[in-house]
């Protein structure tokens, strides 16, 4: 049992982590893109805890040796026993909505050797060549875990499209004016972004729009420290969630690359694309991220009545004003269809690429040796050649047709008649090649399907 795959564009793997995240915008301002849009994150101004605001009071990490307090429906995890987060106000940065922020204080750890940000690049929104392993912390800081603040979110409609909105800054730009590091989950791995100071800039409003693949998405926020000396650490404010459809104001988030797949499966065949088994009818998505692309595929999966699927691809140029027929359907124009003809538990699925092209050659798309006098011959039709050969071969790859006689050309009686080794041969596809030269010396090379009908 063999799977059917059709990949509309050119189709590129490129190594990297799978995700469903489509893109990621980011612009410095303080306010909301979408302050009407129903929010999904419960608290996502951090306005509701515990915590006394004010200078550094208010600790809520639990492992934390100062820990003192909660900030209502965020768990913060990992950290360590010297680890400061804390929740903040406009004493320490500008904070968008309302009076409190989290700022995720964990003191210096080393992202690169030497101890400075040396070796990480940054597009302004994102870290491209970092990952949570080329960390080191101490343990009292929580070790490569860094610091997280986490909210599971529920009430996501899988397949649909997401927009998460945050607002992140820093500490005093002036004694920190290099960007720090921090990094999102939203359940597809790490998305290393970078921040600024903030206690009198505009922060940076971060949008990453995803498709959910859940009714819930755990959403998780995470600090290592300061990168590098003069580099800031993270506040985050006025976390959002929300439909894609729901919003009014939507920067723009180019997807450079976008693949459609389609798999047609009989009854217990798999399909595996990136490492992941399909097996069930549906529309699946998924993200192919390097350092330098990002491709979104959409895998749609059909699972046909079938013991054995049989694909063929064919492929031919038209002459202008000539058609191609298949399956008693005809095709004249340029362009990429699909048909389906199944034969018991045996389906046929068909791609068939049409060209067009003028030609000093004329070859038909179809030949029916049905001894009623009409088209029973594969007959090529040209003027002025002083060279012709011909070869004819089945779906196999066997040779059931050669000629170099020029005679045959423009005779109605001439050419192939249908039979290899002196049978009739079955309906179907037959590919063809022809090597000609013209009057003028010139070499003509045409390679093309002819179906042989009944």
């Amino acid at each position: 049992m063999k799977p059917f795959l059709i990949v509309l564009g050119g189709l590129a793997l490129s190594g990297g982590a799978q995700s469903q995240i489509i893109c990621i915008t980011c612009q410095n301002q303080n306010g909301s893109y979408n302050p009407s849009a129903p929010n999904l994150i419960t608290n996502g101004s951090f306005e509701a805890s515990n915590c006394v605001l004010g200078g550094f009071t208010g600790f809520y990490c639990p492992n934390s040796g100062y820990y003192n307090c909660d900030i209502a429906n965020w768990i913060c995890t990992d950290g360590g026993t010297s680890t400061y987060a804390s929740a903040v106000t406009t004493d320490f940065s500008i904070i968008p909505d309302g009076s409190a922020a989290a700022y995720m204080g964990n003191w210096y750890c080393t992202a690169c050797i030497g101890g400075e940000d040396d070796c990480l690049s940054s597009n302004g929104c994102t870290f491209t060549n970092v990952s949570a392993a080329q960390i080191f912390h101490s343990a009292e800081y929580g070790g490569s875990s860094g610091v997280s603040l986490e909210q599971t979110v529920a009430g996501l409609t899988p397949d649909s499209i997401y927009i998460f909105e945050f607002w992140a800054g820093g500490e005093d730009e002036s004694s920190f004016p290099k960007p720090g590091l921090f990094a999102v989950d939203i359940g597809f791995g790490y998305t290393f972004l970078a921040c600024h100071g903030t206690f009198s800039s505009a922060g940076t409003r971060y949008i990453i729009e995803f498709r959910a693949t859940s009714a819930s998405h755990k959403i998780k926020i995470t600090n290592w420290g300061h990168i590098c000396s003069t580099c800031t650490e993270v506040v985050i404010d006025d976390a959002r969630l929300y439909k894609l459809s729901e919003a009014i104001n939507k920067p723009d988030c180019e997807i450079l690359n976008v693949e459609l797949i389609r798999a047609s499966l009989c009854p217990g065949d798999t399909f595996t694309f990136n490492s992941l088994a399909y097996t069930a009818v549906g529309s699946y998505w998924d993200t192919v991220r390097t350092a330098s692309d990002t491709t979104v595929y959409q895998i749609i999966i059909s699972i046909l009545d079938c013991d054995t699927i049989i694909y063929e691809l064919v492929d031919t140029a038209l002459c202008s004003g000539n058609t191609f027929i298949l399956n008693e359907k005809t095709y004249s124009e340029a362009g990429i269809f699909r048909d389906t003809v199944q034969s018991g538990n045996v389906i046929t699925l068909y791609e068939i690429t049409i060209s067009t092209k003028t030609c000093d050659i004329d070859v038909p798309d179809a030949f029916s040796p049905n001894a009623d006098g009409k088209n029973d011959h594969f007959t090529v039709f040209a003027e002025n050649l002083s060279d012709y050969e011909i070869w004819i071969y089945n779906r196999w790859g066997e040779q059931v047709y050669y000629s170099n006689d020029l005679s045959e050309l423009n005779n109605l009686s001439g050419g192939w008649d249908g039979r290899y080794k002196g049978k009739l041969q079955d309906l179907g596809v037959f590919v063809y090649r022809i090597s000609a030269k013209n009057l003028l010396g010139e070499k003509i090379d045409l390679t093309g399907n002819v179906l042989l009908a009944r």
